[in-house]
């Protein structure tokens, strides 16, 4: 409140007055820093098995002015979680690297958990089994076969083993221990597990996942996420009412006046019980000043 003379001045919400130029300028950040999001950013797409070391070579999107980060990185594992039979959520424990091999940060991510480092963020995105490890018995000659997968059915592959007495089909479904083996023919012949000796003259011993990762470079991403911050804050206090009264005082008469921006009717009636009040206060003044006489 301000007094000058026989005039008072008052007013409350000033925050809902000038919220709505914060509104605008939230909006004008998050213009800005879209603008520079489009012109700087990457996102690429890398399939990678097990223990690789990789670096950012393959983008699917790149901004005019973006120049590739200079990241190495190395898969140090892969395992899919299993739920009821049904996959539940994979994991790649992921480093990152610096020009001599060090490391610098290590994190395992999932879906929904990314790993970010220096504006860089690398999602979880997809899986698939390469290949298997096995050894021949007789001469312990371990050789390496590719994974075929199989059109029809999600996340299930078929691979051949050909050795000296015949040759087997293996299937693998999910990234299970498991394995069935087939004959030439196609006629079942067994179920077993990776690792474990079979009836046959072959032993599965691991399988070779990859990991599909996402990674996304926008060092401008905090402009947007602040000026959205900004907007949400200060769209909500613009709805607070921004009310001035004055008050001037003459030998006999009073004016007084009121404005507010938002909840006219709310002010009618608080202006209303004000004038109510002050009439009381003078009346009983009034009584006094006669009482006293």
């Amino acid at each position: 409140m301000y007094q000058k003379g026989n005039c008072v001045y008052g007013y409350k919400g000033l925050i809902g007055r000038i919220s709505p130029i914060f509104v605008h300028f939230s909006l004008i950040v998050v213009l800005f820093g879209s603008f520079l999001s489009a012109l700087n950013n990457l996102k690429a797409q890398e399939m990678l098995p097990k223990g690789e070391v990789f670096h950012i070579q393959n983008p699917i999107q790149i901004g005019g002015l973006t120049n590739l980060p200079n990241l190495s990185a190395r898969v140090n594992d892969f395992w899919v979680e299993y739920e009821k039979t049904r996959i539940h959520q994979f994991y790649s424990n992921v480093s990152i690297l610096d020009p001599y091999g060090n490391e610098l940060h290590t994190q395992t991510i999932s879906v929904n958990h990314p790993l970010r480092y220096k504006s860089i963020d690398l999602y979880q995105s997809d899986w698939n089994l390469l290949g298997i490890r096995f050894q021949q018995i007789p001469n312990s000659i371990i050789y390496e076969s590719p994974l075929f997968p199989l059109e029809q059915t999600s996340k299930s592959w078929i691979t051949w083993i050909t050795t000296p007495q015949q040759t087997f089909t293996l299937l693998f479904d999910q990234f299970q221990n498991t394995y069935l083996i087939y004959d030439a023919n196609g006629n079942f012949l067994d179920f077993s597990q990776v690792g474990e000796s079979t009836l046959f003259d072959f032993s599965v011993l691991d399988l070779l996942p990859s990991t599909g990762l996402q990674m996304k470079y926008d060092p401008n991403i905090w402009m947007i996420y602040l000026g959205f911050g900004i907007l949400m804050i200060t769209a909500c206090l613009s709805y607070l009412a921004y009310t001035q009264i004055w008050v001037c005082h003459e030998t006999t008469h009073s004016w007084i006046g009121s404005s507010t921006n938002r909840g006219k009717l709310k002010l009618e009636i608080e202006f209303e019980n004000f004038i109510r009040a002050l009439e009381i206060k003078v009346l009983h003044t009034r009584f006094a000043l006669k009482k006293e006489i």
